[in-house]
């Protein structure tokens, strides 16, 4: 299999340790279907996921100020919405499978991906 250039992912990294905590039946889900589930950013309880980086934010903010000025007044409201326009419509088209890059298990991961009961971790590398 050919990688491809990952941005911001050299050759050396290729090969460390990736982790995805699953619990028992979403282990078993995954065995049954032979595929991984991809939630849409939206559903996770994380309400940080997705959400647009302050110094992004503050710089488009800023550029819809300037470009403002060639719109009538009535359009004005729609520049005001149009980033977190862009966050909701990104965590509803986005979805995502939660691995963690480490050397080693993590207690914290378990506890949070597995709920305190029976749990599977999967250990792979971005190669695989």
């Amino acid at each position: 299999m050919r990688i491809q250039h990952l941005k911001n992912l050299d050759e050396s990294e290729l090969d460390r340790p990736l982790w995805r905590y699953l619990t028992f039946p979403k282990y078993i889900s995954m065995l049954a279907y032979g595929a991984l589930w991809f939630p849409k950013l939206n559903i996770l309880q994380d309400k940080f996921e997705g959400r647009m980086p302050a110094r992004v934010d503050t710089e488009m903010r800023a550029e819809h100020e300037r470009l403002k000025q060639n719109f009538h007044p009535s359009l004005h409201d729609q520049f005001d919405r149009m980033n977190q326009r862009n966050v909701d419509d990104g965590r509803e088209l986005t979805a995502v499978s939660c691995w963690f890059l480490s050397s080693n298990e993590s207690s914290k991961m378990w506890s949070a991906y597995t709920a305190n009961c029976e749990g599977v971790a999967i250990k792979s590398t971005v190669r695989s």
